[in-house]
């Protein structure tokens, strides 16, 4: 059979192939031949691609601004088209409901709306409007029904059927206040509720829509258990669970009697599970790298095809068409971005849905897992990227510090990584106690121990480095965003004899005014930031000992801070003060005050901005 490797331009970016060739790596002194901070930052950002029920479709997410968009290859002939156009809000969630049509919900000024468009652009229309939409299944039952969870004005989110052919809804479950979320089975009938209290969480279960919801499992915010999809028999359904485990494995829960079976274990957790006909496809955990356990033999030999073709086994396969003969996959590597495909294993053709080559793969460098003892005897893992044509026993290194405390770092394309790194700095990420992925009680170790166990487990990967001499011992600096630039700032005054300059980008420095300004999300999750980052009452002296802003006679080494005014987790006006309190001790600042920004900046030039400030901040404090 002849094979062919077709390749499909989504969207041109603007950039002069002829001279990326030309850039060269080099020292954190020079600016000559460096790539610029733009191809690695870039504007555009697509995600979330979809095949239609017959393949012949590839939608997507292109997001920009922080604004995402629907649009459609047509890839039969490879014309692209732009579904939605919208300038703010944008499509929050979307799913094909058939060949031809496409529903989505996208945020709006009246809080979200229920919308549908013809996959050629000739219609597109808006539906309902409500406080709050989400599909319950991506899925058009009997090709007339959709299944909504909808919260109207001050109420919960109650279950609703909505015929689409004369747009009149059904209530089907009313939300007794409680519900967060609602699951239906392979008849479209809803049989699940999730139940919460921000802390505590019940799956309620029924045999008929005509049956009281009652008790079937209790879990909590650290013994967790997540349904999934109903097995084929509907007695059953799966689950993601660590209940009586330290790593969430996949399950099979009983409707009626609760019991737990078909348990598939695995040295991680479990992170996502693919399904087709209502069984697993394959599961997806990752320890050092991301690995597959297939379940099934057809995509499991798909699977080795693409590998053989494609030269590597970092790929993942998203989904097929209805036939099971098209695939949608992805390939990642951590030298280039994510890379989409479209498989067809009649033809045996490939193309290509998205562009990964800004910057040449063999400009980049290779990010590579490792593993250290912490001082009480843990194993840490975390990721170590050395530049190129370095000395490796005397670059200067940056430790980055990832954005959420219960998040991870993983093994992939990294734009802050590469970007420090073509810049000449080694770049250690470190997956310390309270991170994602390696089980419940490597998670909870973290809770209430940021500036302690966490901030510990940092400093050891930092003296670790030097003891094996990866790096300049005298050169290190820590980096971070959100909770990863509270760690810098708590390394700068906890331990100036280990770093030579911290940089913080929209970094929590009072956990006082964190936890306060969260409780505009509701006593529920106050709940659980209280548990897991700490009580301001109970936690008080934990709290300042820990709190950048209550330590800044400690702080001796120079600082960069980025802040947006505009943001509602850390206050502008705190970190103002913070800056002035720390120029008064004649302690040299970087401050980059974006007025127009939140918490995650958006603007393309104000990222691009923020990097640049950056490299000039190290390149001064490392060089």
């Amino acid at each position: 059979m002849q094979k062919s490797i077709a390749k499909l331009t989504v969207f041109k970016r603007i950039l002069l192939g002829s001279c990326i060739g030309l850039f060269a790596m080099c020292n954190p002194g020079s600016t000559v031949g460096l790539i610029p901070t733009s191809l690695f930052f870039q504007e555009f950002q697509n995600k979330s691609y979809h095949l239609s029920p017959n393949g012949n479709f590839v939608s997507y997410l292109r997001k920009k601004e922080n604004v995402s968009n629907i649009f459609i290859i047509n890839t039969l002939n490879r014309k692209v088209i732009q579904i939605t156009n919208f300038e703010t809000g944008g499509v929050k969630s979307y799913f094909w409901a058939n060949n031809s049509t496409i529903f989505y919900i996208v945020y709006s000024n009246l809080g979200q709306k229920l919308c549908y468009a013809r996959a050629d652009g000739s219609i597109n229309k808006s539906v309902i409007v409500a406080k709050k939409i989400d599909f319950i299944e991506n899925k058009l039952w009997d090709n007339k029904f959709l299944l909504l969870s909808i919260q109207k004005g001050n109420s919960g989110l109650n279950a609703y059927s909505m015929n689409i052919r004369t747009w009149k809804s059904k209530l089907i479950s009313l939300n007794p206040g409680n519900v967060i979320r609602w699951k239906s089975d392979n008849n479209g009938k809803i049989r699940l509720a999730v139940a919460s209290d921000g802390l505590n969480e019940t799956i309620l279960a029924r045999d008929t829509e005509r049956d009281t919801f009652k008790i079937l499992v209790n879990s909590n915010f650290i013994n967790t258990t997540t349904p999934i999809k109903f097995t084929d028999s509907n007695h059953s359904f799966y689950a993601l669970s660590n209940l009586g485990t330290d790593k969430t494995t996949l399950v099979t829960i009983n409707c009626a009697s609760g019991i737990v079976s078909g348990v598939i274990k695995h040295t991680a957790d479990v992170v996502d599970v693919n399904f087709k006909n209502n069984m697993p496809t394959q599961l997806e955990v990752e320890i050092a790298k991301k690995e597959i356990l297939f379940f099934n033999t057809h995509w499991e030999a798909v699977y080795n095809k693409l590998s053989a073709i494609l030269k590597t086994k970092y790929l993942k396969l998203l989904e097929s068409d209805e036939s099971g003969k098209v695939f949608l996959l992805k390939r990642y590597s951590d030298v280039q971005e994510d890379a989409y495909y479209k498989y067809d294993t009649m033809t045996e053709s490939l193309v290509s849905l998205s562009e990964n080559s800004t910057i040449p793969a063999a400009k980049l460098c290779r990010m590579k897992p490792v593993w250290f003892t912490a001082r009480d005897g843990t194993t840490i893992g975390g990721y170590l990227t050395l530049p190129k044509g370095g000395n490796k026993h005397n670059s200067p290194c940056v430790i980055l510090a990832h954005a959420t405390p219960n998040g991870r770092d993983v093994w992939g394309y990294v734009p802050e990584v590469q970007f420090l790194a073509s810049r000449g700095y080694a770049v250690f990420q470190i997956n310390y106690r309270g991170s994602c992925g390696f089980g419940k009680n490597f998670k909870v170790a973290g809770f209430k121990n940021l500036g302690r166990v966490v901030q510990n487990d940092i400093t050891d990967g930092a003296k670790w480095l030097r003891d094996k001499k990866l790096v300049n011992p005298k050169k290190i600096a820590i980096y971070g965003r959100g909770f990863g630039g509270f760690c810098a700032l708590n390394a700068a005054f906890n331990h100036p004899d280990i770093f030579i300059c911290a940089a913080s980008y929209s970094g929590i420095n009072n956990l006082f005014t964190y936890l306060k300004d969260y409780s505009i999300y509701g006593k529920p999750y106050q709940q659980l930031l209280n548990k897991t980052i700490g009580n301001p009452f109970k936690d008080a002296a934990y709290l300042r000992e820990v709190s950048p802003i209550f330590n800044v006679n400690k702080i001796k080494i120079p600082i960069y801070v980025v802040q947006g005014a505009k943001d509602k987790l850390v206050s502008v006006n705190e970190t103002n003060q913070f800056v002035k309190d720390i120029r008064k001790k004649n302690v040299e600042v970087k401050y980059l005050l974006i007025d127009t920004e939140g918490h995650d900046f958006v603007d393309n030039k104000n990222i691009i901005e923020l990097n640049n400030q950056l490299d000039i901040f190290l390149k001064r404090n490392l060089n």
